[in-house]
């Protein structure tokens, strides 16, 4: 056989370096050796033999992958668990008894999982295996049979069965929850192939695709892939209208193409590539909902972001959200590692049923938490109760901040509920912080200025009421009504009342206040930060934290 050239993959659009992740995965899961691939930077050299050599079974190898990050949560790994338990369930008494009826009917007959159309398919493949067994009719005989003995062992040939054939069953599973959502109508997802050998059907679909177009030769091709930009012919080549929320099905959408002639086709590699896709994401337990931290600086840093701590954070977790915010979160610690010349924009790709949601975190939203960095840390534990619900103060500023939005609504909660439940409120000094840098400018200037105006308002609040244990009882009127001002962003109706608490005392109106007048983003500063003084709680981090110890 003639000597091939090795296979140079480069990072590209965040599916193509999910996929590159993903054959990663394949690589490093079978133990291929490491002679026959290598990272350089952001690209992935490979040897043709991996593909080429009988010494390597890829269709097998990428099934056994899928099996060991995705099995759980399939269907067929909680069928085969009821394994154990069936065989050492005591059903010579009542209790066993029932308890054997409620497991059967619990997992098995209610969830008609043995029924599904998938299962129906899995067992006309095994039958070309030469394997008759027939589940239905099995099921129809447990269900009828009244000898809980045998009902037993009825059930757990059905069992054996399932898992003996896993790589039919368990693959059904995670092609229909997790590989579907990437790509669909190929190879085994093709509803014409559906009855076939899901391992052959890789195999021809993807892999002797790619062992032909190795040994073709392309000095005379005039046609590239979209992607790598390697030399193809078009009888080799791949469409992308399989490829879920990227591409375009040429047979009916020519006229998206420069004189309706299609010309986004993919070399075979490369649709095997986007084959290996799903195993770059990272799901969510028990959920089909995934996230990609996509990052084109380099194949190290792309496995670092997905298989280390996004892996460890995304664990137990069901919900979608929370697994967002704690992938971000954990992102967002890594970078404040960083020098601020190194913060670079991150994107983070949430797959779910509604498709793909890509968004962006930018250098300029990193730069705010890098500059606040003890800000967010002193709020990472901060959980305020209101009425019987905890809120997570971290939670709020972050998603604040990544979503563009102002923390200003959030303030005045936090303010009505210290009121209201008495509560410490110095944490809010961060929460002010954090805002006044978001809006960027001359941003120590204006929170000096915080300072100063939360200064006064101390000084209001010893004259009216001294250091009594009473003080906030005194001030809440007027804590409530300033609360009320800001929410309504009217400065002056916010002024009639300080003009009355000065004028009450025969003192003399700051020119600080003159500055509310200047900007909106000023008059929250600084009248957020006149009610944080008025409840006598100064920026003092350190002697804030030690007084809650």
């Amino acid at each position: 056989m003639k000597k091939l050239g090795s296979i140079a993959l480069r990072l590209n659009n965040f599916l193509y370096n999910a996929g590159i992740l993903g054959l990663l995965k394949v690589f490093e899961y079978c133990r291929i050796p490491l002679e026959l691939y290598q990272v350089n930077g952001s690209e992935l050299v490979i040897s043709p033999e991996i593909f080429t050599s009988e010494k390597f079974d890829f269709p097998r190898m990428y099934y056994e992958t899928l099996k060991y990050y995705f099995e759980d949560g399939t269907v067929w790994k909680k069928i085969v668990d009821l394994e154990f338990d069936i065989e050492r369930l005591n059903i010579s008494n009542d209790e066993g008894k029932e308890i054997f009826d409620k497991l059967i009917k619990k997992e098995i007959i209610d969830t008609k999982c043995l029924e599904r159309s998938s299962y129906r398919s899995g067992y006309d493949i095994v039958k070309q295996k030469d394997d008759e067994f027939d589940v239905i009719s099995s099921m129809n005989m447990l269900k009828k049979e009244t000898d809980y003995i045998k009902k037993k062992d009825i059930l757990l040939i059905i069992i054996r069965y399932i898992k003996k054939y896993h790589e039919t069953f368990c693959f059904k599973d995670m092609s229909y929850t997790k590989i579907n959502q990437f790509w669909s109508d190929m190879a085994f997802l093709n509803r014409q192939s559906n009855k076939k050998d899901m391992l052959e059907c890789y195999e021809s679909v993807f892999c002797i695709p790619v062992y032909k177009y190795l040994l073709t030769s392309k000095n005379k091709l005039q046609d590239f892939c979209l992607d790598c930009g390697n030399p193809i012919k078009m009888s080799d080549a791949f469409g992308m209208s399989w490829i879920n929320g990227v591409g375009v099905d040429h047979r009916r959408k020519k006229s998206y193409f420069w004189n309706s002639k299609p010309d986004s086709f993919l070399c075979p590699v490369c649709a095997l590539v986007y084959s290996c896709s799903p195993l770059g994401f990272v799901f969510a337990k028990k959920k089909n909902d995934s996230v990609f931290i996509n990052n084109n600086t380099s194949i190290e840093e792309l496995k670092r972001n997905n298989e280390g701590f996004t892996s460890e954070v995304i664990g137990n977790l069901d919900n979608l959200a929370e697994v967002c915010f704690n992938v971000t979160n954990r992102l967002i610690q890594k970078e404040l590692e960083l020098k601020e010349s190194e913060l670079q924009n991150i994107q983070v790709i949430i797959r779910n049923d509604s498709g793909y949601n890509i968004g962006i975190i930018s250098r300029e939203k990193l730069i705010v938490i890098k500059e606040c960095e003890n800000s967010f840390r002193r709020l990472t534990e901060r959980r305020i109760k209101n009425q019987d619900n905890w809120i997570s103060v971290y939670e709020n500023v972050l998603n604040n901040l990544l979503s563009g939005r102002n923390q200003y609504i959030h303030i005045n909660m936090y303010f009505r509920i210290s009121l209201r439940e008495k509560q410490s409120s110095w944490y809010i000094w961060d929460v002010l912080r954090i805002q006044i840098w978001k809006k960027g400018g001359n941003c120590m200037d204006e929170f000096k200025r915080s300072i100063v105006m939360a200064k006064f308002a101390k000084e209001i609040r010893s004259k009216i009421a001294g250091n009594s244990e009473e003080a906030d009882n005194k001030l809440r009127g007027f804590a409530y009504k300033l609360l009320n001002s800001l929410q309504a962003h009217d400065r002056h109706r916010f002024m009639n009342v300080i003009i009355r608490m000065y004028t009450g005392l025969g003192l003399q109106i700051p020119q600080l206040f003159l500055k509310m007048f200047e900007n909106d983003d000023t008059f929250m500063n600084l009248g957020y930060a006149f009610i944080l003084g008025l409840k006598g709680e100064e920026y003092n981090p350190a002697e804030n934290i030690k007084k809650e110890a």
